[in-house]
This record gives C-alpha cells, structure tokens and sequence, in this order.
C-alpha cells in the first residue's frame, strides 16, 4: 500500500495529524504556502489554513483510507484538478499549473501528506 512507511519517513510526514511531528510540519509548511493551499482547502496543523472553497483534506483523506479514493486520485486531483470535480465545488477555482510550480519530489510528499492525515 501506497505511501509506505519508507516513504513517509523519507519525505518526513510520519505521524501527520493530530500527533504530527515539528518536523513534519516544517517540511510540509512550506510547500502548502507556495501553493497557496489553506486558502482553499481546511488543513489541520497549518496554521490560517481554514479554506472551504475545495475539500477539507481530511475529508479527502479519509476517502484514501477506505478505499474510495487512492494516492493516484490524489496526484491527478493537484495536477490537472479539473479531470474530476468533487461534488459542490466548482471547476477552473484550483490552479491549472501545479504540476509545473512543485517538483516530483515535493509532489510525492504532498500526495503523502494528504493520504496521512490523520484528523478527529
């Protein structure tokens, strides 16, 4: 199963939510401000990010936890987010250029970020 433990610890979000390491917050931080993320979407431990414009992540998350969702679903949804729209919110809100604006890398840990949330 995808992100695998390995990982999680290589891109530094083990133990997101509610237990979430400094650590995990600081390599994570970053990356959800260059993106501009929390203005849209909720997103526990990153202070400001209280959006509802897209999907609470923990919502999206535990989608990947049943199963109804997976790490592909996720990977599409940041980098060509109109392929599919969650019901209630609107196409073209989301920027169309986040596959060029993050790395490989930093999309991995993105992706691995949001499938391990762990939130109330």
């Amino acid at each position: 199963m995808w992100p695998s433990q390995a990982f999680l610890e290589r891109v530094g979000v083990v133990g997101w939510g509610e237990t979430a390491s400094r650590a995990a917050i600081e390599k994570v931080k970053p990356l959800i401000q260059k993106g501009g993320c929390g203005t849209c979407h909720t997103i526990p431990g990153i202070e400001g990010a209280t959006g509802t414009v897209g999907p609470n992540l923990c919502d999206v998350a535990q989608e990947v936890r049943e199963g109804k969702e997976d790490v592909n679903f996720l990977r599409e949804s940041i980098v060509n987010p109109n392929a599919e729209i969650a019901e209630g919110y609107q196409p073209n809100i989301m920027p169309q250029n986040f596959g060029q604006l993050f790395s490989k890398e930093e999309l991995d840990t993105l992706v691995a970020f949001i499938a391990n949330l762990k939130c109330k």
